[in-house]
């Protein structure tokens, strides 16, 4: 019986110290988050600050620069270099606000090709230069999909930006698979390809499969982790797949919004939605 009562004591206050253990941990990842989020809006605000006074720089020195000058020429470089640096600043500046939470979304009725040809041409002179192919696989009918149209403006930019960026020879293409609820949206390339182990990292920040000062291709590693935030913002998935040295295929999957049942699944104009932050969902 006293056996019985020491063993019962002794659980107890093993229970006691696995609690205060327990608080201990979950404060302790409290503050853990609190302070990545107080560093994600810093982040933010600091991206913006830095962003606004590199354009007027650009704009002051093109402005009182004479364009006969002999030395005009290096203000090329430095607006290349600027706009070199102000790509990586957006880039900070759009996984900061995904991750602290602060960015909101309007879902609308886009129509996924014809912003699919908009975009492209936007890397058509890129492509030229590199002697590719880049094309739009026009659809049999219209497709239209519930997103925000500035988010899946970045996701096009991001994921064509890399194609050409990655691919030296061949083509990019983007193509559609239309099903009843839902559109794939896939932007192949015939590029140098990832390696299959490198996949499973490949949408997480600052993840590049070369990296140091010996790699091959510049960039920051951010683009394909916005990808995916802005997709899980839009109810939408992104998924990938490549082989080393056989080019690959970024998969965006969105609703669809079948016209014919307008009434019952149309998408309502300028539906607000806001953002819920990195961490609360995952891609497909």
């Amino acid at each position: 019986m006293r056996r019985a009562h020491k063993a019962a004591k002794e659980q107890a206050e093993e229970l006691e110290r696995n609690k205060v253990v327990v608080k201990k941990l979950q404060e302790a990842n409290d503050r853990l988050l609190q302070a990545n989020k107080l560093k994600d809006e810093f982040l933010a605000t600091t991206s913006h600050e830095l962003r606004t006074p590199l354009i007027a720089i650009t704009e002051v020195l093109k402005e009182e620069i004479p364009k006969e000058a002999e030395y005009r020429e290096f203000l090329d470089i430095i607006e290349d270099s600027g706009l070199r640096l102000m790509d990586t600043l957006n880039s900070l500046l759009d996984l900061a606000k995904i991750r602290a939470g602060i960015v909101e979304i309007t879902l609308e009725k886009v129509n996924l090709y014809e912003q699919s040809i908009a975009e492209v041409s936007k890397f058509q002179k890129m492509a030229t230069l590199k002697g590719l192919e880049l094309k739009v696989v026009q659809p049999s009918a219209d497709l239209i999909v519930e997103a925000d149209v500035h988010a899946l403006s970045r996701i096009f930019y991001n994921l064509l930006s890399n194609a050409v960026k990655f691919t030296n020879r061949g083509s990019v293409q983007i193509s559609f698979e239309a099903h009843a609820e839902k559109v794939i949206m896939n932007v192949t390339d015939t590029g140098i390809g990832i390696d299959e182990q490198f996949l499973p990292d490949l949408f997480d920040a600052f993840i590049q499969e070369s990296d140091g000062l010996s790699r091959s291709h510049e960039g920051t590693g951010l683009g394909l982790a916005i990808c995916a935030g802005l997709a899980i913002l839009m109810n939408a998935g992104i998924s990938v797949k490549s082989s080393k040295g056989q080019g690959s295929t970024f998969c965006v999957e969105l609703p669809r919004v079948v016209e014919a049942r307008e009434d019952r699944s149309a998408v309502a104009p300028g539906r607000p939605v806001r953002a819920l932050g990195m961490g609360q969902g995952k891609s497909a």
